[in-house]
Formats: structure tokens, sequence, C-alpha cells
């Protein structure tokens, strides 16, 4: 079996190369949905799927019964409000200071499709993420050393914010970014595959 992984986070390769050695990149070049009549975890599975769908369709004359496009889409929330990616410094900030002493959610949506005849599934992970109370040093020393531009909701759960989190209930790797054992599940459910052949 051959994945193809949609996305140039390396943080998703690392994920799925540990479980896949047939693994190959190709980022996506979809422009991501903003829709505010979706709830964040259905934001995230519609970009996941957005982001799929256009590398199927750049390499779908390939036509492979044992390749796999996945793709996969981050979001967190907190009261309802969602974080993406910060667009700057004060972004970052507020997100981060938003999160402080308290608990969100991580949502992460992922779509599969079989190379050879496009079936398509998806759905999405949430986990739920405490943070200790922060302070203003907290807050700078994350964005110091976390390079948050590249993360939704602006810190990664296994960088800088690790010694500020003090409780999670579900899926590490879906707050990391790709939730491994909801894919797994998927592919052996819908396409009768196991993601670590």
């Amino acid at each position: 079996m051959k994945i193809i992984l949609a996305s140039n986070s390396p943080r998703r390769k690392e994920i799925l190369s540990s479980v896949c050695q047939n693994l190959e990149i190709i980022p996506s070049k979809a422009e991501e949905i903003s829709d505010p009549s979706l709830l964040p975890c259905e934001l995230a599975e519609q970009n996941a799927i957005v982001k799929g769908e256009e590398v199927y369709e750049r390499i779908k004359e390939r036509e492979s019964d044992d390749t796999y496009v996945i793709s996969a889409d981050t979001v967190v929330e907190c009261y309802g409000e969602i974080f993406e990616k910060p667009k700057d410094r004060a972004d970052a900030e507020y997100m981060i200071s938003s999160l402080s002493g308290t608990a969100h959610s991580v949502h992460t949506g992922y779509c599969i499709i079989r190379l050879s005849d496009g079936m398509k599934v998806s759905g999405f992970d949430s986990t739920y993420v405490t943070f200790t109370e922060l302070d203003a040093d907290d807050v700078a020393y994350i964005i110091d050393n976390d390079n948050p531009y590249d993360k939704a909701g602006a810190y990664a759960i296994q960088g800088a914010a690790a010694p500020f989190i003090c409780g999670i209930t579900g899926c590490y790797n879906n707050v990391v970014g790709f939730p491994l054992q909801a894919v797994r599940a998927a592919m052996l459910e819908n396409f009768g595959v196991k993601i670590e052949n």
C-alpha cells in the first residue's frame, strides 16, 4: 500500500512515516475555505476534503488500487471562536492568552481518497486540551520558541507549550495535527486495509 500525503506539514509526515514506509508527499495547492456557517469541526473536515480533492485531481491518472491520498486540516476552538494559523505576533499573543487557564478543543479533519476510483471517506477527531494559567512571560516564551505562525492556535503540544499543558482528553496525535487512530479505523472499515502495511 502507498499513501500520498497531501500536506507539507513536517508533523503530519513524521506521524504517518512512523507507520507507513511507502509514503509520498504532494502538498495541496487548494485554498482553504472559511465558512462561518460551519461548526469548527465541520470546517476542519471540509478543508481536509478540499485539500485531498485538489491533489487527487492532479494525480488520478496514476490509477492504483493500492494508493490512497490522505489530507488533514486542524483548527483550535476556544469558547466557540476558531483559531487557525496566526497572522502576526499580536494574533498569536491573543490566541495563546485566550487559552490560558482553560480547556479548548482541537479538531482535525481528515479525508481519504482511493486513487483508482475516487472513493472518498472523511471525518474528524476532537481532543480537549487544558492549559495552566499563563502570564505575559509564559506567552512570550511559547511564541519565541515555537514558531507559532504555521500552527493552528499558535502552539505545538510537543513544543514550547508542553510545560504549560496540564490536561488532555483524547488523541495526542490529533493535537499534533494528524488523527492517526481515527484515520486507521476509517481505512480499515471502509477500504479493508491497514495503514501500517
